[in-house]
């Protein structure tokens, strides 16, 4: 009995109902505390202020959903349909930079600096890395990228030894981590070429490493490294939306089969996640994408493709308001 009084001293003196309400009032205190880093758009908990996507300006001066078409988009969403996603959210974990598996930890091991080196070098490697998105093929392709300068072509020649290498071993494979193709969840295979801008068009190689390496070629191409060049010294949302559009143009004229919106969005992931993007700059992204002309008219109906760019935005900020936290962009589309 005397030690039990005596462990009575060392007993809290709140109720049930007092700690329920100490509970309750750190949650709201927190909740508060993460809705505003995210209403004040900051970013990995860096504190910096960032720029809003949809109109490039800061947190106070964008209205871009209360007035126009952001305020029916903003209307015309579907929260029902947002919430069971966000829902699916909670209970696995939130698509990162993992989900694009080790290609940004490639770039930065290949000595990439967003600052110093050409945007239109990271663009190429990023696509030619998301054709061949399984580590085994990764690692025999990496040193084709190595040139004495970062601003140069891949090596073709090196690049066609590796593929060989890869393709046989992924042959005896029984595992699809070991194939020499991995990482995209459809189809990418050059179909048809065209050296004259589609005057004239040919059959792509029959035989695979041929073929792709000719895929190559043409994507590297078809980058528009003179906007991009004029994107690096002045980053603008002109610039990027113009390099964007002409990427797409050059990849139509050029490929059918290999390059398509998907792609560009598997390799836009990349160049985002490089943290090559001067923030508040990005103002267009692929809108053909599968996942997406099957989710859009599903969260947000009646809304035309062409303002689906805005609809992009709109989700972004939505999902994270939802998690409290600053999800990046790629992230957010990730989840449609």
């Amino acid at each position: 009995m005397k030690t039990l009084k005596k462990l009575d001293r060392f007993k809290s003196k709140r109720t049930e109902d007092d700690r329920r309400r100490a509970a309750r009032r750190s949650k709201r205190l927190y909740r508060k505390k993460m809705q505003k880093v995210t209403r004040q758009g900051r970013q990995d908990g860096s504190g910096a202020r960032i720029p809003k996507m949809c109109c490039g300006k800061f947190h106070g001066n964008c209205n871009c959903f209360q007035e126009g078409i952001g305020e029916k988009i903003a209307t015309s969403f579907k929260r029902s349909v947002g919430k069971k996603i966000a829902r699916s959210l909670t209970t696995a974990d939130i698509v990162t930079e993992n989900d694009i598996e080790d290609v940004p930890d490639i770039v930065k091991r290949l000595g990439f600096d967003s600052v110093k080196d050409s945007d239109w070098w990271l663009w190429g490697a990023s696509m030619s890395f998301r054709l061949y998105n399984t580590s085994p093929t990764l690692i025999l392709i990496e040193p084709c990228f190595l040139g004495k300068n970062k601003n140069c072509l891949p090596a073709f020649k090196k690049l066609e030894l590796a593929l060989t290498k890869a393709y046989k071993r992924g042959d005896k494979a029984k595992h699809d981590e070991r194939k020499a193709h991995g990482g995209l969840d459809r189809t990418t295979t050059l179909l048809k070429y065209s050296f004259d801008h589609g005057v004239s068009w040919h059959d792509a190689p029959d035989d695979r490493i041929q073929r792709d390496i000719l895929g190559l070629k043409l994507i590297w191409q078809a980058l528009p490294s003179e906007v991009l060049a004029l994107y690096r010294r002045s980053p603008s949302r002109d610039f990027w939306e113009a390099a964007l559009a002409q990427l797409k143009k050059n990849l139509e004229t050029s490929t059918r089969g290999l390059a398509n919106d998907y792609m560009v969005k598997c390799m836009l992931d990349v160049v985002v996640l490089s943290k090559a993007v001067v923030p508040g700059t990005l103002s267009a992204w692929p809108i053909n994408c599968p996942a997406y002309l099957k989710a859009i008219p599903k969260l947000y109906p009646n809304i035309p493709p062409k303002n689906w760019f805005l609809v992009f935005c709109h989700w972004h900020r939505w999902l994270s308001a939802q998690h409290m936290t600053s999800m990046t962009f790629p992230n957010a589309m990730a989840q449609l």
